[in-house]
């Protein structure tokens, strides 16, 4: 994959392949515009509501539309959802976006491990960035709402051609974390079994961090290198807390809060970048005691308070750590990662 990726030709391949995506386009440029202008958002989510259902439904609209395209454009709607109102309405189409994701995935079967087991590791190292995308997000959104993922996964860990894959470039996470994610996701509720965090513990003790995209700035490839480690090292918090049911006291938890405190100041929050420290950010949240983590780490969750890539946007999520802290982790009192799902129930409602 280049360094640069040529946004202009992109867009133009884009609005040349169908209908459906010019009209989502279209949609979207508006959206962007209203936001610009800060007029209202309301009407919006019911126009961004009924034209998924077109799309998910086989509506004239998209009889003559491809899988990929039918997904790449309903992904496109899920993001616009959370940005004219909030994660949990994003998150709400997105699961309404499975069965587009099955239609695709049924011209790929190797994608299938065994009966409906999504095989991960090849599933988003597969040259088919739609299919990839939306198992990421399936992935980090049951980390933010404690929920189950939408998918059931076979996280057994095997090689992956990285260089096919968009992902990485896209959200800075390396393709192997993304399958450690997953199977600490599927742990919750779970006996701990002991081979599983060893296997975590080892899959991370020996990944070596290096620039999968190289570039001619040094300080970009800092940058990537530091956002590596930073989800490495919230892995690690996520293994402890997630699966092991240690509370945030544990000092492996917070010597990789510290890290990820070091590491995200080497990335100014205007770095194109910083985008990537979001997701090792919101979990070393979780888990932050010192107030003086908590503030840098509250100050970034809430740059990235409008939607990009993610469907989460960090500002509704902002309230959630505010009653962790105020609440169960009051005065640096350590807490689990239970205690941050009831937080989220609390104070962020999710459908379904």
């Amino acid at each position: 994959m280049p360094g640069r990726i040529q946004a202009d030709a992109a867009v133009a391949r884009r609005a040349y392949r169908s209908d459906l995506l010019r009209w989502c386009m279209y949609l979207g440029a508006q959206i962007t515009q209203m936001l610009l202008d800060g007029l209202g958002r309301k009407n919006y989510l019911d126009i961004i509501r009924r034209f998924h259902q077109q799309i998910v439904s086989n509506s004239p609209l998209v009889v003559n539309s491809d899988p990929t395209t039918r997904l790449s454009g309903a992904l496109d709607l899920c993001l616009y959802a959370c940005m004219v109102s909030n994660s949990a309405a994003g998150y709400s189409i997105f699961r309404n976006t499975t069965p587009l994701w099955y239609q695709l995935a049924a011209n790929f079967p190797l994608v299938w491990s065994h009966g409906s087991t999504v095989s991960l590791a090849y599933a988003i190292s597969v040259p088919r960035y739609e299919l990839s995308k939306f198992i990421l997000w399936d992935i980090i959104c049951a980390l933010a709402f404690g929920t189950p993922s939408i998918l059931q996964y076979d996280t057994t860990c095997q090689p992956m051609n990285v260089h096919k894959s968009y992902l990485e470039w896209v959200y800075g996470c390396p393709l192997p974390f993304i399958v450690l994610l997953a199977k600490i996701n599927a742990s919750h509720n779970r006996p701990l079994v002991l081979r599983d965090q060893h296997e975590i513990e080892m899959h991370l003790k020996q990944w070596d961090s290096k620039s999968t995209y190289p570039d001619k700035d040094s300080c970009k490839t800092v940058a990537r290198l530091a956002v590596q480690e930073s989800w490495r090292q919230a892995i690690y918090i996520y293994l402890y807390m997630g699966m092991c049911n240690a509370d945030s006291a544990d000092p492996r938890v917070e010597a990789a809060v510290r890290q990820i405190f070091l590491l995200s100041s080497t990335v100014q929050s205007t770095n194109p970048l910083g985008i990537h420290l979001f997701a090792p950010c919101f979990i070393a949240s979780v888990a932050a005691r010192a107030e003086n983590h908590r503030a840098m780490l509250r100050s970034r969750i809430y740059a990235y308070r409008e939607a990009n890539s993610w469907i989460l946007t960090g500002a509704d999520f902002v309230p959630v750590f505010d009653h962790l802290w105020r609440g169960a982790a009051r005065d640096g009192r350590p807490v689990t990662w239970d205690d941050y799902v009831r937080s989220r129930s609390a104070t962020l409602t999710v459908e379904g």
